[in-house]
């Protein structure tokens, strides 16, 4: 992790460096098959139209640290599907 990093987070927190280091080490080093499939899960639902690839890429990769996400995933081929439907109804 980058100095940089680590400052950005620490300032975000409150906390030094130093100890935003520590914990995400740890984090990491407690990582299981647990939080890998939560991660693969979420890689595997697809880019919602919602969000840009790098909301994408966070998603799944703060599945790894529990997070859960804030939104329902719609992928672009449900959203045309959906469009379709509506049309047809019209």
């Amino acid at each position: 992790m980058t100095d940089e990093f680590l400052i950005r987070v620490g300032k975000r927190v409150s906390l030094p460096p130093s100890i935003v280091d520590s914990v995400l080490r740890v984090a990491i080093d407690e990582m299981g098959w647990p939080e890998i499939n939560a991660f693969r899960e979420e890689r595997a639902k697809g880019q919602s139209i919602y969000e840009d690839a790098g909301g994408f890429f966070l998603r799944f990769i703060g599945c790894l640290f529990g997070v859960k996400p804030k939104d329902e995933v719609i992928t672009y081929r449900q959203a045309m599907q959906a469009m379709v439907e509506k049309a047809k109804e019209a």
